[in-house]
């Protein structure tokens, strides 16, 4: 009898002892991943979901089939209205921002930071472009939010000159942090695919008919 409240005894001690909670092997908190370069490589790959056409980034040999393909509804003579009009979608920017507000890690040296921010802001750039174009006035938001962010969520549309000048301020920052001058793949975002989409960017007009900066 002794020998087994002994094992009773034992095994309540070994269940006390333990943790019986443990989170998913999927499932990561953000320090891994903003610690690291591996980190930030892996969480700036999904930003190139952003980009116009499906797999359009990753070779030069579908780009054509893919420009007709992917063209949305809105530019197709007699299609346009409020019924099909699309777009007003804003993971991705949230998706960038919380990137770019979390990106601080001193475990990662500033000039490896300094790189994947200026490809965050680099994307940020290319989505607020597609969303002037479209849209035109637009709310410019710079910081990952919440739910209880309900003063930001409803606020009014900032003015396009505004929106743009922030774009071009993330566009000059890419230009001056991302460290990769080229790309052998030509898939990933470097220096160069940088400048030259600021000088695309550079050439859009105020209504007015003036550049808004150089």
């Amino acid at each position: 009898m002794n020998a087994k409240y002994t094992l009773i005894l034992l095994f309540t001690l070994l269940l006390t002892g333990c943790s019986l909670e443990e989170l998913p092997e999927a499932t990561t908190t953000k320090g891994p991943i903003f610690s690291s370069e591996n980190g930030l490589v892996l969480y700036t790959n999904s930003f190139y979901n952003i980009l116009n056409g499906k797999n359009l980034h990753r070779a030069d040999a579908m780009s054509d089939y893919l420009a007709r393909k992917d063209s949305p509804a809105f530019i197709t003579p007699g299609n346009y209205s409020a019924q099909v009009s699309t777009g007003w979608s804003w993971s991705d920017l949230r998706n960038i921002n919380y990137f770019i507000h979390n990106c601080n890690s001193p475990n990662v040296p500033v000039t490896v930071r300094k790189n994947y921010l200026g490809i965050a802001r680099f994307f940020r750039a290319w989505f607020y472009f597609d969303k002037v174009k479209r849209f035109g006035d637009v709310p410019w938001i710079n910081k990952p939010l919440d739910v209880s962010d309900t003063e930001i969520l409803y606020k009014e549309r900032d003015s396009r000159v505004m929106v743009m000048d922030s774009v071009l301020a993330d566009l000059d920052y890419a230009c001056q942090n991302i460290t990769t001058p080229s790309e052998p793949t030509r898939s990933l975002i470097t220096k160069y695919v940088a400048y030259a989409f600021k000088a695309r960017v550079s050439l859009m007009k105020e209504p007015s008919g003036n550049t808004i900066r150089n």
